[in-house]
């Protein structure tokens, strides 16, 4: 399906520190250094995460 992922962190389908994708995915960017600044820019969102179908 159509989707949109930013891994961060171990998932569940991880046995180490590195993120492992449940099924097959495109991987189109990666964040080099520290990815806490980009993410400080949304401090203000307002929005919900919800279970996808």
């Amino acid at each position: 399906g159509n989707g949109f992922c930013i891994f961060w962190g171990p998932t569940p389908a991880s046995s180490g520190e590195k993120p492992v994708a449940a099924s097959p995915v495109n991987v189109f960017a990666k964040i080099e250094g520290d990815a806490k600044e980009i993410f400080d820019q949304f401090s203000s969102f307002k929005g919900k995460a919800k279970k996808g179908e």
